[in-house]
């Protein structure tokens, strides 16, 4: 495969495909939750693993919640809770001392439930690709 055509989005659900298939019931509670009978995935928790540079120049393992996908069926059943907690404990026994994450209105409010805590607000930067696009584009509605 060409290097330009390795994060397409096809590619991309090609590859989360296979590692579906891989799992097994045993898998389950890790970063997912099945329904072990129709491998059916329900829930999936995704954090990142970091390394940052430390104020000695020694390196901080650290992670970032970036994304959890529940099938709408199985929504405010936990998954998130016991998902998000197992990650957790998973990077702490691995030696990560940080975690951190920028939540979005709907997953904040499970976050602080957890004891997670707003350190700062991050301002929201915009940058403009196509300027002319922006002039263009409400003509394109009429």
């Amino acid at each position: 495969m060409k290097p330009e055509k390795l994060f397409t989005a096809a590619h991309s659900a090609e590859r989360l495909l296979a590692v579906i298939d891989g799992l097994t019931p045993a898998d389950s509670g890790g970063v997912f939750a099945w329904d072990g009978r129709a491998r059916r995935a329900l829930a999936l928790r995704v954090l990142m693993r970091w390394r940052f540079v430390g104020p000695g120049g020694g390196a901080v393992a650290a992670a970032r919640a970036v994304d959890t996908a529940t099938d709408p069926a199985f929504r405010r059943m936990g998954l998130f809770t016991a998902l998000t907690t197992r990650a957790v404990a998973d990077l702490t026994s691995d030696g990560t001392c940080l975690i951190f994450n920028t939540p979005n209105a709907s997953s904040l409010p499970g976050y602080l439930k957890l004891g997670w805590r707003v350190v700062a607000a991050w301002p929201l930067y915009v940058g403009v690709l196509r300027p002319l696009g922006l002039c263009v584009a409400p003509a394109r509605g009429r």
